[in-house]
């Protein structure tokens, strides 16, 4: 059998940018717009490829439009992908769920979305779509184990909104277990609502199929950094085979400037630099938070001049890179430690560190760091995700080892505020 697709999902059309609003430059509205032109792209890389089906996993746009200009700009598209001879099906997640403009894109001519109240199945050539939509924005139940059986000798996919088990930075919606889905034995399920590309599982489908999300198709702020896009699938025998499709009109990054040698503008432009060997040249505009780090006697200076530091750093962008556009510039240095050698123990700082890189060290804190993201609640868990990469770094990865490093070294600095 025969049949490819595209993956996407989490496109949140015409959202707001976060921490862009007091800037005037022309490149924010290029910014504001990117979301657009990757959709764009990708139904244009959809066509291109001659898939058999666009899918889309939820999150379409926020809530209520803002004019009915988005809505127009779907129908358009979808409409191309119907004269191309691709469907395309959609499910609602939390977002689509709350808006009171759902009941227009009903009626968008070649959009198949699915119902709220029970999982559907709808045929695509060799192929059956699996699908449901939320009823409203904040769905609790496990509707993944409503979902029917794989049919036998067809294309299974199911498409769902779904945060699984729980993930760090996203509100537990339609939890389920990787288990639950792979018990369906689909060959793929199409995920959304975690805005991280992955593929969580990887297998022929009589021994439970590929489980993948696609993540966001564009980033809107920092916690979204570097190259985002969809999957295009391919069905191959019992297997799926995905190959990532990436867009470069806007993509966020974080940079490091360390200042402890003393010349701010120099550190910055060097920064800046090693953002754009990384955009590389398929990355049309840089999005770039700075973070000021090293110890340096000037630290009490610095915060009593961050205007300057910003428009230093929008000068050193400038001469670095035309593409490079700085979000924010964060303080985050130190004052310089020399004279506290002599209160501390000798060499707690690498002691320390050692105790950190221990593994009998990071299996006795993953119980508890998973006791205490449990019990926090999704403002708080948001907020943590965008204070402490790290804890997102271990979400992603389960690597909690940059987490345990940060630690040690906050507690480093603390101690020395403390006798300072």
């Amino acid at each position: 059998m025969s049949f490819s697709f595209i993956h996407t999902g989490d496109l949140h059309l015409d959202s707001p940018l976060r921490g862009l609003g007091a800037l005037d430059d022309a490149r924010a509205t290029t910014l504001a717009s990117a979301g657009r032109r990757a959709f764009d792209d990708l139904v244009q890389r959809a066509v291109d490829a001659r898939v058999d089906a666009m899918l889309i996993a939820g999150d379409l746009w926020d809530g209520d439009w803002s004019d009915v200009s988005v809505g127009l700009h779907v129908a358009e598209k979808v409409g191309r992908l119907a004269r191309a001879g691709i469907a395309t099906f959609a499910v609602l997640g939390n977002h689509d769920a709350q808006s009171r403009v759902t009941d227009r894109i009903r009626h968008i001519e070649a959009l198949h979305l699915f119902p709220a109240d029970r999982p559907a199945s709808v045929e695509c050539g060799p192929a059956v779509i699996h699908g449901m939509s939320y009823a409203q924005p904040f769905v609790t139940d496990n509707i993944a184990a409503l979902y029917p059986e794989a049919v036998p000798g067809r294309v299974n996919i199911g498409l769902l909104h779904t945060a699984l088990d729980g993930t760090l930075g996203h509100d537990p919606y339609a939890p389920c277990t990787l288990a639950d889905l792979r018990s369906r034995r689909y060959h793929y399920w199409a995920l959304g609502h975690v805005h991280t590309r992955q593929v969580l599982a990887d297998a022929a489908a009589v021994e439970g199929g590929t489980v993948a999300y696609c993540g966001v198709l564009q980033g809107r702020h920092v916690r979204e950094s570097g190259v985002k896009g969809a999957w295009h699938g391919v069905v191959e025998g019992d297997r799926v085979r995905l190959t990532p499709v990436d867009f470069g009109h806007a993509c966020w990054f974080e940079a490091q400037a360390d200042v402890s040698a003393g010349d701010e503008g120099d550190a910055m432009r060097s920064a800046f630099q090693e953002v754009a060997r990384q955009a590389g040249a398929s990355v049309s505009l840089a999005v770039v938070r700075l973070r000021l780090v090293g110890e340096t006697a000037r630290h009490h200076a610095l915060a009593t001049r961050l205007r300057d530091l910003d428009d230093l750093a929008r000068i050193a962008a400038a001469g670095v890179d035309e593409r490079i556009l700085v979000e924010d510039v964060r303080l985050c240095t130190a004052p310089p430690s020399e004279g506290e050698r002599a209160v501390l123990p000798h060499r707690f700082d690498a002691l320390l560190a050692e105790v950190a890189a221990d593994p009998r060290t990071a299996s006795s804190a993953e119980t508890a760091v998973k006791e205490v993201l449990n019990a926090l609640g999704p403002a708080a868990r948001a907020f943590l995700a965008e204070s402490i990469p790290e804890l997102v770094h271990y979400e992603e990865r389960g690597d909690l080892a940059p987490l345990l490093a940060e630690a040690a070294r906050r507690v480093t600095a603390r101690l020395r505020e403390k006798i300072a």
